[in-house]
């Protein structure tokens, strides 16, 4: 009997954690929302929420300082997560980085006070798990992202942690350490996303994108000193897609690369061609750390593009537009000299916090 109740425990519980898993956690969530009494069910059910919690900068503690300070991270967060819940609620470790928390409703007629609450609880929570974490003599910080969702009447477990895990990635994209709450926008914005995704590579080949110019200007002479070539989406319908919605769309795997090398390419043959009549100004092209780092785009690959074009050197600008903690500074540092070598120019964008500072000091900007 107790090796039966030891393979079901196991059977139920994260093996690092000992927090409930995502299975287990998932039928607390289905008790909660059909297990009440008829008379107290409506009300309690609508005070009923799940949180969904991500570490941020999880990743980069596992490259940094490695796997077993990863999971140590991830024991002491779950035993703040445990320690923050009430009896009677729900901590649970789904995978990887990722937490969530069933907070179960009461009686509480008042929706606005209990969403103030849990929302008031959410936030404890997300200052709670940034703290500081004590780790072989280290004092390793990670944020946390958390969305909250409400359960409605008709709405099902799954729904419900959907709902929260929508909400989470809406906390992360508005600029990580947040806490936000579900809005039945999110979903629509997510169905409206998934059509622009399926558009985007079609419209790719179906000649839909064009490339924009903005001229860089010197104040004191103005003089152009170099271009921007942006991307532009116009529908075959004469929709006009702006950059903030299509860029997000293709932030995902093989369609960022994709129109990547297609903004790299047609960027590089437009700047020969003004070359070529006599205007010869660089040509600034946006792309992403870890785009560069994913090998989507090979320093060979650029090299035969500017041999092919007879772009002469210096001509080519590569504006990094983000370098956010997990990526590998060794490693950016080895792309970006390859990339010098072919007479290409490095700038960087958005200048901002500690990752951008340490990065300036070390990698090798030219413009």
């Amino acid at each position: 009997m107790r090796l039966q109740a030891q393979l079901q425990h196991n059977a139920e519980h994260d093996p690092l954690t000992d927090l409930p898993n995502r299975a287990l956690f998932t039928r607390r969530v289905q008790q909660a929302l059909s297990g009440r009494r008829s008379s107290d069910r409506g009300i309690a059910l609508r005070n009923t929420a799940v949180l969904f919690i991500d570490l941020d900068g999880f990743k980069a503690v596992n490259d940094t300082i490695g796997h077993q300070a990863g999971d140590e991270l991830l024991v002491q967060a779950a035993r703040r997560l445990q320690d923050a819940v009430r009896q009677g609620d729900t901590a649970s470790r789904l995978g990887g980085d990722e937490f969530a928390a069933l907070i179960v409703g009461d009686g509480t007629r008042d929706r606005a006070a209990r969403e103030g609450h849990i929302l008031e609880l959410a936030d404890r929570l997300r200052i709670t798990l940034s703290q500081p974490y004590p780790i072989d003599g280290n004092e390793v910080r990670v944020a946390a992202s958390i969305g909250v969702a409400f359960a409605e009447a008709g709405a099902g477990a799954g729904e419900l942690l959907r709902n929260a895990d929508l909400a989470m990635y809406r906390a992360k994209a508005t600029g990580k350490g947040r806490v936000e709450l579900y809005r039945p926008q999110m979903q629509q914005d997510v169905v409206r996303k998934a059509a622009l995704a399926t558009r985007l590579r079609a419209a790719l080949h179906d000649g839909e994108f064009a490339l924009l110019h903005q001229p860089v200007v010197r104040l004191e002479d103005g003089r152009i000193s170099s271009v921007a070539a942006q991307p532009r989406w116009r529908s075959s319908q004469g929709v006009l897609f702006t950059p903030a919605e299509f860029l997000r769309v293709a932030d995902e795997g093989d369609r960022t690369a994709e129109l990547a090398r297609w903004v790299l390419e047609r960027a590089v043959e437009q700047a020969a061609d003004r070359t070529a009549s006599g205007l010869n100004v660089p040509v600034v092209v946006q792309l992403g750390a870890r785009r560069l780092l994913d090998r989507s785009l090979p320093p060979g690959s650029v090299e035969a593009l500017l041999t092919r074009h007879g772009l002469p050197s210096g001509s080519l600008v590569i504006e990094l537009t983000d370098i956010d903690a997990g990526v590998a500074l060794e490693e950016l540092e080895r792309r970006l000299a390859a990339l010098r070598r072919l007479g290409v120019r490095i700038a960087l964008d958005g200048f901002g916090g500690g990752v951008a500072i340490t990065a300036l000091r070390r990698l090798p900007w030219t413009y």
